[in-house]
This record gives structure tokens, C-alpha cells and sequence, in this order.
């Protein structure tokens, strides 16, 4: 039976009188309606609460900065010399590069592409320039209509 007509025939049976608990013995046939119910439950009786917005950012923020990855580029001395780097200015180099060229090719947002280069946003978009590339990824049509929308709201 699946899921959306059990939880039918849990109304159904409820609005005829039975009690919820009496009608969910067939949670046990599927564990994704028991986990379900269970949540509810601890909800109810204050077990379990919503997340603050705040609480998920540090919940995100730990779990994001446990899967961080490392890179090895080999590279030699000529490499430095050619550029006039030290190893460290050319680690930094090679990570905007990185992120800039993602962002330039929408595999990342502004955001991302920012944390990634280990930079706030706003510094991220204005070393773009340096690189040549656009801050913002918007056609001739899509300023056009952008103009239009804002005539409109005058």
C-alpha cells in the first residue's frame, strides 16, 4: 500500500472516530511513514523543535568545513620565477583561478566561487575585473528588459 493511500485511509478512518494512534498500525510496513510519525511526535510533545536560522548556519558551517578537500598542483621552480611568486603568492594565485574561472563559466555562484577563492563576496566580484571577467552574466536582451521592468515601476 503506498504511502499517500495510507495516510488517506488514516483521515478517512479518523474522521469516522477511531483514534491516530489505533489507526497507524500500518507504519510498521513502511519505515519512512514511522520515521514521519515519529517526528511528528517528538515535535508535539517537545522533544524535537525547529532549528533557528542561526542553528542550521552552525550546523552547515560545521558539517561544510569537515568535508573540505585539498589539492596538490606539482609544479617547479620555473613556474615561480616565470610569474616572480613566491610559493604561498602563487597557491593564492592558482586558487582565484580556480574560482574565477568556475564562475565564469556558471559552474559556481558569486558565493561559492568567493568561498572558494577564501575571500569575502564583495572582494571576490571586484578582482573578476582582473581577471576579465564580468561580474555579471547578463545579456543585451536581459538588460533591455531589466530597463523596462524598472521604466514600469517609475
Amino acid at each position: 500500500m503506498g504511502v499517500v493511500n495510507l495516510v488517506r485511509g488514516m483521515i478517512h478512518r479518523v474522521r469516522l472516530g477511531e483514534r491516530p494512534e489505533d489507526v497507524a498500525t500500518e507504519q510498521d510496513e513502511d519505515p519512512y511513514l514511522a520515521r514521519s510519525l515519529q517526528i511528528d511526535e517528538d515535535i508535539r510533545t517537545g522533544k524535537n523543535r525547529m532549528l533557528t536560522v542561526e542553528e542550521t548556519r552552525r550546523s552547515f558551517d560545521r558539517r561544510h568545513d569537515a568535508m573540505k578537500r585539498t589539492l596538490t598542483i606539482e609544479y617547479g621552480d620555473d613556474v615561480l620565477l616565470a610569474l616572480g611568486y613566491s610559493p604561498s603568492q602563487f597557491s593564492e594565485e592558482a586558487r582565484n583561478l580556480v574560482a574565477v574561472k568556475l564562475y565564469e563559466l556558471g559552474r559556481l555562484s558569486s558565493g561559492a566561487a568567493a568561498k572558494l577563492a577564501n575571500i569575502p563576496k564583495p572582494l571576490f566580484l571586484m578582482k573578476l575585473s582582473d581577471y576579465g571577467v564580468d561580474t555579471f552574466h547578463q545579456t543585451e536582451e536581459d538588460l533591455h528588459r531589466d530597463l523596462a521592468s524598472a521604466r514600469r515601476h517609475l
